[in-house]
């Protein structure tokens, strides 16, 4: 039996069948065929298929425009010509709007192709007419048939027409049979599926039930018993698709500038070499043999693609991050300029990079500021042509709390009840839906839920939604359309219709371009510390062995610091007590599941306070720089190769083998480290001690290329807050989020830095450094538009404004009784004539200045002048911050027995604060009480203020967001963290 029309759940939301699902049901199947409208999901489909024994047919449903009509048309590839141009068929329609294409072109893509034209679907049957005008043409140019289908119902009497017109045309009439779902029952879960799909609700959809299912041979040839001659032009219509596998071989990409790539990567890395003054033998060593080993596997042209891509970027004043990952340890990248970091001197091993006998294709990542990223993808395309440049897509699918509500809204469940399960659903930790529900039994319960449990099960981890990937790209030495098909992303770029799994199996090549905040906060610190100081300035001239960075880790002040901004880390540097770039290194490295529990025991031994035993002198060398214990991937692999003369590619394979924790792997692993340490001079006992060791270690041991990659990115982010935090403060607000700011700014005046109100006379859109001061730029202020600054910054250039006046003259109808109170209350007019209710009072008039005109004298209106507390009230709604004066100093000042919580140490037992309330988390205790972790702040900190049941329940109706309250209580210090055990609370006023 031949199935011809099966639709995956790769075509997002039009089916809720996956390839794997269809391989096992249709596992007794010769040939089996997709129709998606789209070549989505095709390898995962083909690959599946196979696995079973099955015969994999591509095909795709095209819509065709004929006239005014639309019509639907099956399109299969017959063999690898035909899947050609399949690719090209469904890249065009990806191209076209409402993915429909002209007919004329469906003869440029249909050579070597079998079209099937369906004559009927749910809407009913079409016309033999609409098919006049070209089915004679098809007939003649390809294998192209009529199907009709009954799992719509029947008419006989359509049917007889089409009859007796495909055998007026001369051409095969046979039956189909979509299918989008496997069995009846999960019909309406389908149904539900196209309402997310078309934003609808359920009871808007129509669709014919159970139409769309499976049927078993026997059930097909039931319904069409009458016609057993259908089945027959199937089988003769099928018969012609032949069976091929899908390209694989490899398309690496080709550096363009150079006609012998290898002789151009090594003339560049040798100069380099003596340009970075390592003009010594050890370093020539390594050089030679990491080249060898690149000619060996001829991977010349993708190290120098990725160096023209940075060096691309850099020409573009893009930051590029100092590498990631294991490409870090190639001292081939980094004379290429591919990263920064100098490997020799960390003891960075190349084949944890790249291993010749384990080839696989070098994985190369680049971090790049997230602002820029689309320029960087469009100078590529620019490079290397349009047709050979795109980005990968990506899945968003229906995660556990996704499906949930997506499927919540189509039933018709009220958004406050999706919250409320959303919320049980979260409290389990749990990411699969059958296992959360298993530990909130309380929701499946309730019977008015079944249907939400029951369809969201059946659509959990179904793609919801095509994108891009965000760092994937590929580079094609040929046209990617002949690799791939191919759509446009929503950046106006190609994008690949397959995902990243399905691109690797295809032989493309993948380039990550990882965006970066991090990378863009440093870039504006650098491009401000260049304008004001008229002088440049790099990265590579911060020095490593700053004393006031290294005070900075040590006391754990890492809050905005890249990788260092957790409590945890916090403590563990405080526990480390860092002292040079190493230590950050190995910090950054131990900060993780598994390594973390031996950080006591590396503090303790750093600093002096425990001794480190000896384990062998071999290995003893090798973990000297983290005293005594394995923290490394790079360190197992140095004492394989140390004790056991492996070589460091046999190394590789042996610690590769150790952490897939395959137990066959494992003895075979521990066999050949045991023989190999024996013949080398060792004890039978001390080898089993010292794999015993390594194995443990294994499991979780860091790459060292990726933490010493990481800890320059965290090391230059701790060095400009350190020693010029007006500048990284500034950044740091220009790129942070809306509830990010108050926490920088208190943090930012513990630094000494002060700030000023937005300014229409100085400030720019981001945030800038005058003098020791940051000067807020408009992006500050709320509900501003973008657009406002491009404007203003335009009309204000040789021009004096002395007035709210001059503002409107400039702005003409540009200026708005909205936006004038937002440039008041903001502070932006400070600098102009008047104070702040004084400028509020000549809106109007200025109004009238905007409109006609400066029209004379203009006549002064007497208002009301503002209360301060008004005033600090509606300058904090614009910048969601305080910036003239924080309402508790002034209320400190009747409280004088409270102290602000900057001010809390460590020493103080017991202690009254002023504060208000950010924000309440209540819960329960084991014994059921209501209980509540409350974040409370003043105009120097922030800490958690824990109210148990006992003062909960005396407090609970004074907690309210921004109440202010006066706190008595006990201090604790968790993890480094101040918190608050509440005994007595006083609710002082709202703000």
């Amino acid at each position: 039996m031949i199935y011809g029309q099966i639709v995956t759940s790769d075509d997002v939301l039009r089916s809720i069948v996956t390839t794997e699902q269809v391989a096992e049901r249709l596992a007794t199947s010769r040939k089996v065929a997709i129709v998606n409208h789209y070549l989505y999901g095709v390898p995962s489909f083909v690959r599946h298929a196979k696995e079973r024994g099955i015969e994999p047919i591509i095909g795709l449903t095209a819509s065709i425009r004929v006239d005014d009509e639309t019509i639907p048309l099956y399109v299969y590839a017959k063999n690898r010509q035909g899947y050609q141009m399949l690719m090209k068929l469904s890249s065009a329609i990806a191209q076209t709007e409402n993915a429909v294409i002209p007919y004329r072109w469906l003869s440029a893509y249909s050579a070597n192709c079998l079209i099937i034209a369906p004559v009927n679907d749910q809407q009913g049957y079409r016309s033999p007419e609409r098919y006049d005008a070209f089915t004679e043409h098809l007939a003649q140019s390809t294998s192209f048939a009529f199907a009709i289908s009954r799992q719509f119902g029947s008419s006989l009497a359509e049917e007889m027409d089409w009859i007796t017109f495909a055998e007026k045309q001369g051409i095969p009439l046979t039956f189909y049979h979509e299918v989008r779902y496997l069995d009846e029952q999960d019909a309406v879960t389908y149904a539900v599926a196209t309402a997310i799909r078309e934003t609808m609700t359920l009871e808007e959809i129509t669709f014919p039930n159970g139409g769309y299912a499976l049927r078993s041979e026997r059930q097909l040839k039931k319904m069409y018993e009458d016609r057993p001659d259908w089945f027959t032009v199937q089988e003769q219509l099928f018969a012609q698709c032949e069976s091929y596998s899908l390209p694989t071989e490899l398309h690496m990409p080709r550096y363009l500038q150079a006609e012998n790539a290898m002789q151009t990567l090594k003339d560049r890395a040798y100069a380099q070499l003596v340009e970075k003054g390592l003009d010594d033998e050890r370093y020539h060593s390594r050089l030679q043999y990491e080249l060898d080993v690149i000619e060996r596997l001829n991977f010349a042209d993708y190290f120098l693609v990725v160096a023209h891509i940075i060096e691309l970027a850099r020409e573009r004043d893009i930051i590029v991050g100092p590498g990631r990952g294991s490409s870090a340890s190639s001292l081939v990248a980094y004379c290429l300029n591919i990263t920064a970091i100098d490997p020799l001197r960390y003891g960075l091993v190349f084949e944890r990079f790249l291993n010749e006998e384990r080839v696989t294709i070098p994985d190369i990542d680049v971090d790049i500021q997230d602002t820029e990223r689309l320029t960087l993808l469009q100078a590529v395309q620019e490079q290397y042509g349009e047709h050979h440049v795109a980005q990968i897509a990506t899945y968003g699918t229906l995660s556990m709390r996704a499906v949930v509500r997506a499927v919540g809204r189509v039933l018709g469940i009220s958004r406050e009840q999706l919250d409320q399960i959303v919320s049980i659903l979260g409290a389990t930790k749990e990411r699969e839906l059958q296992r959360a529900l298993q530990k909130a039994p309380e929701l499946t319960r309730n019977l008015a839920f079944q249907d939400l449990w029951k369809h969201s099960l059946k659509l959990e981890h179904l793609p919801r939604s095509i994108s891009t990937h965000a760092a994937g790209i590929v580079i094609s030495p040929k046209r990617l359309v002949e690799i791939v098909p191919l759509q446009k992303s929503n950046d106006d770029l190609f994008m690949t219709q397959w995902t990243m799994h399905d691109i690797e199996r295809s032989g493309l090549v993948k380039i990550d371009l990882l965006s970066l905040r991090n990378l863009t906060i440093l870039q504006r610190i650098l491009e401000m510390i260049r304008y004001n100081t008229k002088k440049q300035f790099t990265l590579q001239q911060i020095p490593l062995h700053d004393e006031k960075t290294y005070k900075l880790f040590q006391a754990g002040e890492t809050d905005g610091i890249f990788q260092f901004e957790s409590s945890g880390m916090k403590q563990a540097l405080r526990q480390i007590h860092p002292e040079r770039f190493e230590h950050i290194v190995v910090t950054n490295a131990l900060y993780r599941p598994g390594p973390m529990a031996q950080i006591p025991l590396f503090a303790e031994r750093k600093n002096n306070r425990r001794p480190i035993p000896s384990i062998h002198p071999a290995v003893d060398q090798i973990l000297q720089e983290t005293y005594g214990i394995i923290v490394y991937q790079e360190q197992i692999m140095q004492i394989v190769v140390a004790v056991a003369g492996f070589s460091y590619a046999e190394a590789d394979l042996l610690r590769r083998a150790i952490s897939k924790k395959d137990e066959r792997a494992l003895q075979q692993a521990e066999r050949q480290f045991i023989s190999g340490a024996m013949s080398h001079g060792m004890s039978q006992e001390e080898a089993v001690r010292i794999f015993q060791l390594i194995a443990q270690f294994a499991q979780y041991g860091f790459p060292k290329s990726h933490a010493v990659a990481y800890a320059h990115i965290s090391y230059w982010l701790a060095y400009f807050k350190a020693n010029a935090p007006t500048y990284y403060f500034a950044a740091m607000l220009s790129f942070s989020g809306a509830n990010e700011i108050e926490p920088l700014i208190r943090e930012a005046k513990r630094y000494n830095v002060q700030f000023l109100p937005p300014s229409l006379l100085k400030s720019r859109w981001n945030h800038t450094v005058e003098g020791q001061n940051i000067r807020l730029g408009f992006k500050q202020i709320k509900g501003l538009a973008r657009t406002f600054y491009p404007v203003w910054k335009e009309v204000r250039r040789d021009e004096t404004i002395r007035t709210i006046y001059d503002v409107a003259r400039l702005l003409k109808k540009e200026f708005t009784e909205p936006l004038a109170l937002d440039l008041i209350y903001s502070g932006a007019c400070d600098e102009l004539e008047g104070t702040r209710s004084t400028n509020i009072d000549r809106i109007p008039a200025a109004l009238g200045i905007a409109q006609f005109g400066d029209a004379g004298s203009i006549k002064e209106i007497e208002g009301k002048t503002k209360d301060s507390l008004t005033l600090l009230e509606e300058e904090y709604a614009r910048l969601q911050l305080y910036i003239s004066e924080h309402p508790l100093e002034r209320m400190r000042q009747t409280y004088t027995e409270t102290i602000p919580l900057a001010t809390i140490e460590e020493h103080m037992n017991y202690v009254k604060v002023l504060a208000f309330v950010r924000a309440i988390r209540t819960t329960r205790t084991k014994n059921g009480e209501a209980m509540a972790f409350v974040t409370v702040e003043d105009e120097t900190a922030t800490m958690t203020a824990i109210f148990f049941p006992k003062s909960y329940k005396r407090f609970a109706e004074q907690l309210q967001e921004r109440t202010v309250l006066q706190l008595e209580g006990k201090m604790q210090f968790r993890r480094g963290e101040k918190e608050l055990i509440v005994n007595e609370c006083e609710q002082i006023s709202r703000l």
